[in-house]
């Protein structure tokens, strides 16, 4: 570490600096790598749990408005009714298709992959019986189109509602695991950040310390070695070998001690030359 106590005392001053700044950017930087991966893991929730959840929503109204169509269709007494109900069916159908195509984006689990095309198949099979319905009301023969509904139409409306459940099911389970693992990973980047401050905390201290000290041995060196000077003691050794500002010190005050000496030795010389000269 010669190269060090031989730096301007700026210059270290400088680089102690410097080196708390790079502690504080470390701090720094993992602090926003941890908080990308908190926005990460904040978006994967909005985008794979929040939003399939909404779009499963609109499924259900959807389906249950259409059912709801359905009904009226068989309540309508002329054309006109039938006609506006298919077209609210259609939308309704429109509605359906759009966000379980959606949905079914979000889904990794093989049972979800699997219920989202079997789901899909059972409402094209009940949109089928729905058509099939439509025909016998225009055909006046509403006790057979009440019979398919309640028939086969009750089968595979059960079978399409068990499967909606259970994808609404299979979505919750995901978002309370990635809830969990969110709040994992935000203890473990809390943790995490308090023990990296803890310890640039530390080495900050201990490298303050450190440089406070390469600065205060010479200093006091000289303090002591002016101390006997001021006592008459002007045998002292002043050893400090850097190269900095306080070095330069110490050597011009052990120059400074030796001229003195040399200046007191020259006097007394002279003084025993008179006193000799006057006997």
């Amino acid at each position: 570490m010669r190269w060090y106590y031989n730096m301007r005392i700026g210059t270290k001053l400088i680089l102690g600096f410097l080196l708390v700044a790079i502690i504080a950017g470390a701090v720094g930087a993992v602090g926003i790598f941890n908080l990308r991966a908190l926005e990460e893991a904040d978006t994967y929730m909005y985008q794979y749990m929040t939003v399939p959840l909404s779009e499963l929503a609109v499924i259900m109204e959807s389906y249950q408005r259409m059912r709801g169509n359905v009904r009226d269709i068989l309540l309508a007494e002329t054309e006109a009714q039938i006609v506006d109900q298919e077209q609210r069916i259609k939308l309704r159908n429109e509605e359906f298709a759009t966000n379980l195509d959606s949905y079914g984006t979000t889904l990794f689990s093989e049972e979800g992959m699997r219920l989202v095309p079997e789901s899909r198949a059972l409402k094209a099979r009940y949109d089928d019986i729905v058509k099939e319905i439509t025909v016998l009301v225009r055909a006046g023969d509403k006790p057979a189109a009440m019979a398919l509904l309640t028939g086969e139409g009750t089968t595979v409306r059960t079978q399409l509602e068990v499967n909606l459940r259970r994808l609404a099911e299979l979505k919750i389970q995901g978002a309370t695991a990635t809830a969990q693992a969110n709040h994992a990973l935000a203890a473990s980047a809390t943790t995490q950040m308090l023990m990296i401050i803890a310890f640039a905390l530390v080495l900050s201290i201990l490298l303050g310390w450190w440089i406070s000290s390469t600065l205060r041995k010479p200093i006091n060196v000289l303090v002591a070695a002016s101390q006997k000077i001021a006592d008459g003691d002007l045998s002292v050794t002043i050893d400090i070998n850097t190269k900095d500002e306080i070095g330069e010190l110490g050597r011009a005050f052990a120059q400074m001690a030796e001229n003195v000496n040399e200046a007191m030795t020259n006097i007394d010389a002279s003084s025993e030359q008179v006193s000799a000269g006057a006997q």
